[in-house]
């Protein structure tokens, strides 16, 4: 069957790396894998090419392109627009033995499964997560089920997990400081965890954030379990230490559908256990 991965999680958990060391590390993935490019109304950048990551387009041709048929558009930062041909997408993984791949931001990803551009495609959504179902479950308990009382806690264990990687902070947010990640960085974080449950898979990131645990040739046991699931998934098994996180694990089924048809990033996102 045609096989489609999308790839999603936080700024700097380390998704490309942890793509990268399964194509260093297994030829015959990489054999068969297949990016699919992006369309972006930035400039282009020196040593960038054409088409291996991105489409580089005035932001006029963007606009016109996103009326066409199986684009879906979106505003990555002020100023800067992307987009991702669909029907690209499901072309490419209906090619035989191809494992067509794209990795985009969590608030585009989550609804792209349900697309009829991509009918006939087994897509394997995939989310990277900084802390685990079972993190969540004790603070829902911890909370009595009170939903303000369960944000806190998340935010809470956030920042602190967060503050122990500072060090790792410093590296990947050339242009952010420190605080940004404690004042504002977890709140962006907890609106795409509220999403996580849509995801077909959720893989935890053994150290929260940042590329190191999938980066060297010797993983630790933490760091291996997620990315030998990453690795199943990428050849269409059934990963072992992947979660999956209930519809409801954040809010009543009633609010889920209006969270997808209305996400805000920046925190303001109830939770309505």
């Amino acid at each position: 069957m045609a096989r489609g991965i999308i790839l999603c999680g936080h700024a700097g958990i380390g998704k490309r790396v942890l793509v990268i060391s399964a194509l260093r590390q297994f030829p015959d993935i990489a054999s068969n894998f297949k990016k699919i490019p992006i369309y972006n109304s930035r400039e282009k950048l020196p040593k960038e090419q054409e088409g291996a990551s991105w489409y580089f387009r005035s932001e006029g041709e963007l606009n016109r392109l996103s009326t066409q048929r199986g684009m879906v558009s979106f505003q990555m930062r002020e100023g800067n627009f992307q987009a991702l041909d669909l029907c690209e997408f499901a072309d490419a993984a209906k090619e035989a033995e191809t494992i067509a791949f794209v990795r985009i931001l969590t608030n585009v990803g989550v609804s792209l499964p349900e697309r009829a551009e991509l009918q006939g495609v087994d897509i394997r959504s995939v989310f990277i997560s900084p802390i685990s179902i079972k993190d969540i479950l004790y603070l829902k308990a911890e909370a009595a089920n009170d939903p303000e009382k369960v944000k806190a806690g998340i935010i809470k264990l956030l920042r602190k997990k967060l503050q122990d990687k500072k060090h790792i902070l410093r590296r990947i947010s050339a242009d952010r400081d420190i605080n940004w990640y404690m004042n504002t960085g977890v709140y962006t974080i907890f609106d795409e965890l509220l999403l996580a449950p849509f995801f077909k898979y959720v893989l935890v990131h053994p150290d929260t954030i940042g590329e190191g645990p999938w980066s060297g040739n010797q993983m630790t046991e933490s760091a291996e379990k997620p990315f030998l699931s990453f690795v199943d998934i990428l050849r269409g098994r059934e990963p072992e230490h992947a979660e999956k996180w209930p519809d409801d694990m954040f809010m009543s089924k009633s609010r889920i559908d209006q969270l997808k048809r209305n996400f805000r990033p920046g925190g303001s996102n109830r939770l309505c256990i």
